[in-house]
């Protein structure tokens, strides 16, 4: 597992759950999951819930900005969709002490 060094077990969570989420983003790759545009919704929907934004997360092509024009891609979408909640849920639910730490997990993967 990559991602920064000397997390709690928390920040571990964090880590690999971005990791899974990566990893199915290369699964899905054929449906532009792996672009900028997808890269970038993830990115905005892990800062803004270490904000306290209230967020909701994509669960179809449309919003993921996946290849829906040339292809379906409502599956890939809720796929995406639930790899990302977990995510946001491991933020949502972490006390506000471990924001710094989830923040610099968030950090290494986007900068």
């Amino acid at each position: 597992m990559s991602g920064p060094e000397n997390l709690s077990a928390r920040g571990q969570k964090l880590n690999a759950a971005i990791e899974g989420f990566q990893k199915l983003q290369d699964e899905l790759s054929d449906y532009g999951a792996y672009d900028s545009e997808p890269r970038c919704v993830f990115a905005d929907l892990l800062d803004n819930t270490l904000e306290g934004k209230e967020v909701t997360v994509p669960t179809d092509g449309d919003r993921w900005q996946l290849y829906t024009v040339s292809m379906k891609c409502g599956t890939a979408g809720r796929r995406l969709g639930g790899a990302a909640k977990k995510c946001v849920d491991i933020i949502k639910n972490a006390p506000i002490s471990s924001r710094d730490e989830l923040q610099r997990v968030v950090n290494w993967y986007y900068g």
